[in-house]
């Protein structure tokens, strides 16, 4: 079976906002993207090495998906939120 995760991460959306309050938000989601990232190449890793199950295997696939929906609703929704402010 084969690793199947494509991450998608919320690009760096505390860039430009005016507001200092979205900025640490903006800070907080890239690193967030980050950990996940790690998270990604270390499992990576670990399923070429074979010390992955089958079933944890699917469970991060079906987990990351779920990540990557809720990381693009988050960037519309600070866009929206961006265009509303100017």
């Amino acid at each position: 079976m084969s690793f199947n995760a494509t991450i998608q991460f919320v690009p760096n959306l505390g860039h430009g906002i005016m507001n200092s309050s979205c900025n640490v938000q903006g800070t907080e989601i890239d690193r967030i993207g980050n950990n996940v990232n790690q998270i990604a190449k270390k499992a990576h890793l670990m399923e070429k090495e074979g010390a992955l199950t089958r079933q944890l295997i699917l469970k991060f696939s079906e987990v990351m998906a779920v990540y990557n929906e809720n990381s693009k609703e988050l960037a519309r929704a600070y866009r929206n939120l961006l265009r509303n402010m100017s």
